[in-house]
């Protein structure tokens, strides 16, 4: 049928982070390789999705620099260890997996950067004062219906 109706019970919805959202398995589908679609290349992707995939990567490396691990200092470095570690839990990748892999999982990073709520200050401010706004507007519509 073309609806679904849901039968799960909904849950307060809060901003997840934008790591938590690009890397989250249940907006991911995985094969059982665990590998997450067709095969693309750093090389074949526009001019202006691998700048921002290089930005993706870089706060990615920021992030690592935090965790007090080496960054990447590349794409290839980062499809090298993917490689690596794809290895390590036998998944037996071939280069071009990783590299399709790495370049998926970095374009998501940024999309999730570029429109996604991060949780910050300015995010909960925002969302307090909407609250609140539509708080009034509510109370104003129940006293005029009372009246």
């Amino acid at each position: 049928s073309l609806l679904h109706i849901s039968t799960r019970q909904p849950s307060i919805l809060r901003p997840a982070s934008p790591s938590r959202r690009a890397s989250s398995p249940a907006c991911i589908q995985e094969d059982e390789r665990g590998l997450t679609g067709e095969v693309i290349s750093y090389a074949g992707l526009p001019a202006e999705t691998r700048m921002m995939v290089e930005e993706a990567l870089a706060v990615r490396n920021r992030g690592r620099v935090m965790e007090g691990k080496p960054k990447y200092e590349s794409v290839e470095r980062m499809v090298d260890e993917y490689e690596r570690l794809a290895t390590e839990a036998g998944k037996d990748w071939t280069r071009a997996e990783a590299e399709s892999e790495v370049v998926r999982y970095l374009c998501r990073r940024s999309i999730a950067i570029e429109g996604g709520l991060d949780g910050d200050g300015q995010d909960t401010a925002a969302f307090a004062l909407l609250g609140l706004l539509l708080s009034i507007v509510a109370y104003g519509g129940y006293l005029e219906l009372t009246s």
